[in-house]
């Protein structure tokens, strides 16, 4: 497992669970200056086309650069794009025909005749990257088929034990006007890229849903489908598209144009995750941005983030686990709430878990009164009520360091004023010994003789408070 791995400062970092590190990085030893398009792991390689079929092992990270294919050049000329099916483990691989029409071929070394393209039934339009189910029974693939919905559609064929079936539309909850591309299978979901999903970003974007196991058409037709972007930082601020996974190793490739130009990046960790996500507040409901949210697992860092300007955040985590969800911002309180995180669902690659977070605070630059913190009488010890009282103070500080505290100290215990100040110098000394048991030392508080400062003349009142002022 990769233990040292590049963040891009443009990407939070994410991970998945102490095990298995969730983590994105460009994979920029490798150039594009042509773009690159039929993204598959095949074989243990990483396979593409760029004006001819490239590909790289899939042994080291990052990756080596793409090389020009030289295992299947000569036994599969002009292919495009290659992929297994998971089944029976039968090569796959289309190519672009005199005709111009992309048609689909398989290669099988011990027939006859190795290489035999597939007829579906008819079907007279492209077949553009075929993927396949678990059980091999379902072929996905992109066309621009004469009753599609307009551009390139999702199209679906079963194998019925003798031959693919005619293909059949994914439909409109999936298809759109635009173009839909490059599917590939993840566990039981299938992900692919789209230009035109309602209610998205502009440009391209990767997008995922639930696709069981089909054995008829009506299965297919009949289900109902929801479709999910793929969460930050995999769908960013540019263009993201055709991805493929190599599940064996948990890692994934994409292309990308967030930093203004086609690169590939890649992700290491799992998917099917959950997404814990709310709005960071204030105790008015106020949104509060740049607190810093962490989830905790076995007192790991397991996911961090920064709230956006709106105090919002979100966080990708694996599920059936008991994370600690951590927040802090200057001038607050720390947060910290245990959370039994399940997926809802099974049907959603990215399940959803909402948790809002309130933020407490003590006052700046306002003096806070504290009274009856030491003992009865002339006694300068705290008193039960005193430690109580010092607490949230305490941890105020614990969790600000870049607050400081003021503390005057006031006593009227008789009418003597050198005993009163006596009395007082006594009690700063314990409360600085109180303090700096349970604060860190470089912790900044002053505490004075309020009597002093104030030149408050003694009337033998008893009186027994300190005021406590924080500020930055």
């Amino acid at each position: 497992m990769i233990r040292a791995f590049l963040i891009l400062s443009l990407l939070l970092p994410l991970v998945l669970n102490a095990q298995t590190p969730f983590s994105i990085s460009s994979q920029r030893n490798i150039h594009l200056p042509q773009g690159l398009d039929n993204l598959s792991s095949t074989d243990n390689h990483l396979y593409a086309y760029n004006h001819m079929l490239v590909s790289t092992p899939i042994s080291q990270h990052p990756l080596p650069p793409l090389q020009p294919d030289t295992l299947w050049a000569n036994i599969i000329p002009d292919a495009d794009y290659i992929v297994r099916n998971p089944h029976d483990s039968t090569l796959y691989f289309t190519r672009r025909d005199p005709d111009g029409t992309t048609n689909l071929y398989t290669y099988t070394p011990q027939s006859f005749r190795k290489i035999h393209r597939i007829n579906i039934n008819g079907w007279q339009r492209d077949i553009c990257h075929p993927t396949f189910s678990a059980n091999g029974k379902m072929m996905i693939f992109t066309s621009m088929g004469k009753v599609g919905l307009g551009g390139y559609d999702l199209w679906c064929s079963l194998w019925n034990g003798h031959r693919w079936t005619r293909p059949i539309n994914l439909g409109n909850t999936i298809n759109t006007p635009g173009n839909e591309t490059n599917p590939v299978f993840y566990n039981n979901f299938l992900i692919f890229t789209s230009d035109s999903i309602p209610n998205s970003q502009p440009g391209k974007h990767l997008y995922a849903f639930f696709l069981r196991e089909a054995s008829s058409i009506d299965e297919i037709i009949f289900d109902s489908y929801t479709v999910q972007p793929l969460p930050y930082p995999i769908n960013g601020n540019g263009n993201d598209m055709n991805i493929a996974f190599h599940h064996p190793t948990s890692q994934g490739w994409w292309v990308s144009t967030r930093s203004g130009q086609k690169e590939l990046f890649s992700f290491t960790g799992q998917l099917d995750a959950v997404m814990v996500s709310g709005i960071v507040t204030d105790i008015h409901r106020r949104p509060l941005p740049q607190a810093t949210i962490k989830m905790m697992l076995n007192n790991r860092i397991v996911a961090s983030t920064t709230a956006d300007g709106n105090g919002h955040y979100q966080l990708l985590v694996l599920p059936n686990d008991d994370y600690v969800l951590q927040a802090s911002l200057s001038g607050y309180f720390n947060y910290e709430q245990t959370l039994p995180v399940i997926r809802t669902t099974e049907r959603i690659l990215i399940s959803s878990f909402p948790q809002n977070i309130q933020l407490t605070s003590l006052p700046l630059n306002r003096p806070i009164l504290l009274q009856d913190i030491f003992s009865q009488g002339s006694d300068i010890q705290l008193s039960p009520n005193g430690i109580n009282a010092l607490k949230p103070a305490i941890i105020f500080l614990r969790d600000n360091p870049l607050v400081k505290a003021t503390i005057s100290v006031y006593c009227d215990q008789t009418n003597e004023e050198a005993f009163n100040n006596m009395l007082i110098e006594h009690r700063i000394n314990t409360l600085h010994q109180h303090l700096h048991s349970y604060l860190p030392s470089d912790t900044q508080f002053s505490i004075i003789n309020g009597n002093i400062t104030e030149q408050i003349d003694p009337s033998d009142t008893g009186a027994n408070f300190i005021f406590i002022t924080f500020s930055k």
